[in-house]
Parts: structure tokens; C-alpha cells; sequence
């Protein structure tokens, strides 16, 4: 067992765009969910950001790199203002 640390982008915090969401579950469709988050994170340039597995919202936290966490942290500190 290994315990990672991570965090959850959520795809609908980063899309400025309506973009259609899979019609079926993520058990059923995992390629298809991993698709629209990513689509959703690449208005924002978070399009680098690896889940920890496809259709996922979990990011492994060391691999975020600095421009992907300043980019997180100004949507993060928006919601507070």
C-alpha cells in the first residue's frame, strides 16, 4: 500500500465553456470522463495535470508543477474575494 497526497480539480471550477459531459457512469466510461476534464482544465493551461487514473478528479500533488499551482491557487483565492 502506498499513501499519495493529493488534490481534486474539479473540472466544472475551471471551464469558462459548456462542454457535454459523458451520459454514462464513470465505471462505464472512464476514457470518456478523462476526456471532458481535460478538456475542462485546458481553458485554464492545466492540461499537464496527470490524475491518478483515468476519469479521476485526483491529482497527485507533487507532480503539479509551478505554473499549473499558480493557476489553482488564483481560482482558489477568486472564490474568496
Amino acid at each position: 500500500m502506498e499513501l499519495i497526497y493529493t488534490i481534486e480539480i474539479s473540472p466544472y471550477d475551471y471551464a469558462g465553456s459548456e462542454y457535454e459531459y459523458p451520459n454514462s457512469s464513470l465505471t462505464d466510461s472512464a476514457e470518456e470522463w478523462d476526456r471532458f476534464w481535460r478538456e475542462c482544465l485546458s481553458e485554464k493551461n492545466l492540461e499537464n495535470l496527470k490524475n491518478i487514473r483515468k476519469g479521476s478528479y485526483l491529482v497527485d500533488v507533487p507532480s503539479i508543477g509551478d505554473k499549473e499551482l499558480e493557476e489553482i491557487i488564483k481560482n482558489e483565492l477568486k472564490e474568496v474575494d
